[in-house]
């Protein structure tokens, strides 16, 4: 573990791919055993159920099935690692299509926006190449790239 550098005055608001209310949000349904990490996933990015019904990707071109929160099921590869936001193949993950979760933008966002993904399932700018329209928008603004905001997506959309 890494010697402490600082200390904040005040605890943050959230870590990237929490809960950020007690709303309603529902999970993907998938077949049995479903749903399983069919790679090595990032938490608190965006997932892909595959054809199998059984396996959750972080990688694909459509629009996302849903969310992948930080639900403490990663853990720490790296040798004297302090943190990880890293899903082994094989973990069990959970698929969110509605919620509010926190993020980190990519960079400026308005209220009201809709939020791009990029083909690894991390958020993106809207102008970025590539980029994919997922069902979530911003529920909080952003001036910056890296700051924490907050996406929602309603039931059944």
């Amino acid at each position: 573990m890494s010697f402490q550098t600082h200390m904040n005055i005040d605890p943050p608001q959230a870590w990237p791919g929490d809960f950020a209310s007690t709303n309603p949000r529902y999970t993907t349904i998938g077949g049995e055993g479903a749903c399983r990490a069919g790679a090595a996933l990032t938490a608190a990015t965006f997932g892909w159920l595959q054809s199998d019904g059984v396996t959750v990707l972080n990688s694909g071109t459509t629009t996302p099935d849903g969310f992948i929160r930080r639900g403490g099921q990663g853990n720490i590869p790296n040798y004297l690692g302090n943190s990880s936001m890293s899903i082994p193949k094989g973990f069990m993950v959970t698929v969110f299509p509605s919620g509010d979760f926190w993020v980190k933008s990519a960079g400026a966002a308005t209220r009201g926006a809709s939020v791009y993904c990029d083909g690894t399932g991390a958020i993106a700018d809207s102008a970025a190449t590539g980029a994919i329209k997922t069902n979530f928008i911003y529920a909080t603004a952003a001036t910056a790239a890296g700051e924490m905001v907050v996406i929602t997506a309603k039931p059944g959309v």
